[in-house]
């Protein structure tokens, strides 16, 4: 039975849910023959949540790590192919900071590659009929601060696990009060694709 670190992240911006966090809590409820999640709910704080996660994988040593995010304006869910070594904060996190132009780890490479099937992943969430594409961009913002941060860590270790980073739009509930036509996606297909996604992973 494979063993997965999933984290998610707590509202931000504003808002006062979070797809991620919505979809996390809908996880817990289910049950899966070939795989035990370890559920883990992140700040929106660039600085302590990458702490929390490293924390958290060095207390279970899981095989997959799969990181879920919300990202806004998104009509599809989208796996992320690439982290990048850089810090630049559109808005103020959850803790105030707002770095701008830093690298995320001075020094350290220019980027990490998601090492999950983030193709076979789209593929099979494709295949149950949920929105689906490969993104080249996590942003950057915590996301991609929580994303680079983890990968950094696995390979300079050069462990095992296979770990990446996921966005999901945002719920209806979110575009109520935003301009006709943003994107969301309701619930239970945010459901239904992260299955199918957990799917492809073994």
């Amino acid at each position: 039975m494979a063993k997965i670190l999933i984290s998610a992240f707590e509202p931000f911006g504003g808002e006062s849910v979070n797809a991620s966090a919505n979809l996390l809590e809908q996880l817990q409820q289910q049950k899966l023959d070939n795989h035990q999640l370890v559920p883990l709910l992140l700040p929106v704080e660039g600085f302590s949540a990458p702490e929390k996660l490293l924390q958290a994988w060095q207390a279970t040593r899981p095989d997959y790590l799969l990181m879920l995010g919300e990202a806004g304006g998104r009509a599809h869910i989208t796996p992320e192919r690439i982290a990048v070594n850089l810090d630049d904060f559109p808005i103020e996190d959850n803790a105030g900071n707002q770095p701008r132009d830093k690298p995320v780890v001075a020094g350290a490479a220019a980027a990490y590659f998601s090492t999950l099937p983030v193709r076979e992943m789209v593929q099979q969430m494709q295949a149950a009929g949920v929105p689906a594409e490969l993104s080249n961009s996590a942003g950057l913002y915590v996301c991609n601060r929580v994303f680079y941060c983890a990968m950094h860590y696995l390979h300079s270790r050069g462990a095992t696990t296979r770990a990446g980073f996921m966005h999901l739009p945002w719920l209806p509930e979110q575009v109520a009060n935003k301009p006709a036509g943003t994107a969301s996606m309701e619930a239970p297909l945010q459901l239904k694709g992260i299955l199918a996604a957990i799917a492809a992973l073994t």
